[in-house]
């Protein structure tokens, strides 16, 4: 018989008194051990005309990572607009903006933006989308963009990847 998350969770920490379990779950696993905390993005603005625009938690970590990921100075004055939209697409949430960043750094950032937009509409469309997985639907867009953007032999390295069991080298990636 299989057991599940929560069982297995709790007969853990029943049995070893002081272990302690940091898990990020899309549902509440309703354990008595459980403590909620709802993760929330950076701070990014609503308004393209604020003049703290630079100041804003998101747009910062997107000015950082595309600057370290291009082989030129990322511009925020010139790409303020898509920047802007692109925080809000993803709603100031690190993971999907170090990936749309990287990104900006190689092609422009209004495809980026244009990218994102299209692949959210895609996953809009999705019928009996439950609440949790509405708010991953901005990283899953970051995710889909850049795969649709991979080569072919990339995307068969990620493939091979996903179904390896236990770790790996990069020996034994390749």
């Amino acid at each position: 018989a299989q057991i599940g998350l929560e069982e297995l969770l709790d007969a853990f920490l029943k049995e070893a008194r002081g272990l302690r379990l940091l898990a990020t779950t899309r549902a509440a696993l309703h354990s008595q051990w459980e403590r909620q905390m709802e993760i929330v993005g950076l701070d990014y603005p609503e308004d393209p005309n604020d003049p703290r625009f630079a100041r804003y938690g998101a747009v910062a970590l997107f000015e950082a990572v595309a600057n370290s990921a291009g082989r030129r100075p990322f511009s925020l004055a010139q790409h303020r607009g898509a920047v802007i939209e692109i925080t809000r697409l993803v709603r100031g949430m690190p993971l999907a903006l170090r990936m749309a960043a990287a990104r900006a750094a190689e092609m422009p950032c209004d495809d980026v933006r244009r990218g994102i937009e299209q692949s959210l509409l895609d996953l809009s469309s999705t019928p009996g989308m439950t609440e949790a997985e509405a708010r991953h639907r901005d990283l899953r867009a970051v995710v889909r963009y850049s795969w649709v953007l991979l080569k072919q032999d990339e995307r068969a390295v990620f493939a091979r990847l996903c179904v390896m069991p236990g770790s790996f080298t990069l020996n034994t990636a390749r």
